[in-house]
């Protein structure tokens, strides 16, 4: 195994391309915040509940991402033999998906019971939860090569 490059000199993030996932990620993250984030509001202006305006939001920008983090920001360049398959990737993704999410609605839900704060804000004090979760657990398991 060849020792990790460092991209920035004593950079301990730049190991092993972390730094440049997370920016693909993040990429990919705005693109996907910025559809799922205009179909929330959108869902919740014309009277759809919070909960499920962001359930909306989510499944829109789901598609999008799955195809973008397993092509792009977390892809197989090594060439080996038995890479996973579409199948086994998008199951381990789904599960991914679905623990940020539910990490996300909890944030959202007890944000609605507890608070007084705007729905609209507390949507996004969810997605940034739902981003950094989702982003370790792509990471670490559902994307790992």
């Amino acid at each position: 195994m060849a020792p990790a490059r460092r991209a920035i000199p004593g950079c301990r993030l730049c190991m092993n391309g972390i730094a440049r996932q997370a920016l693909r990620f993040g990429a990919v993250g705005v693109l996907n915040t910025g559809i799922g984030l205009g179909a929330i509001w959108l869902a919740m202006w014309v009277g759809i509940s919070p909960i499920l305006s962001n359930a909306i939001g989510y499944a829109i920008g789901l598609v999008v991402s799955f195809s973008l983090n397993r092509n792009w920001t977390f892809r197989r360049d090594d060439g080996q033999e038995g890479a996973p398959t579409v199948l086994s990737d998008m199951t381990r993704f789904a599960a991914a998906f679905l623990a940020s999410w539910l990490l996300n609605i909890s944030v959202v839900w007890t944000g609605l019971q507890l608070t007084e704060i705007s729905p609209y804000l507390l949507q996004i004090a969810g997605m940034l939860t739902y981003t950094v979760s989702f982003f370790f657990f792509c990471r670490i398991w559902a994307f790992k090569r």
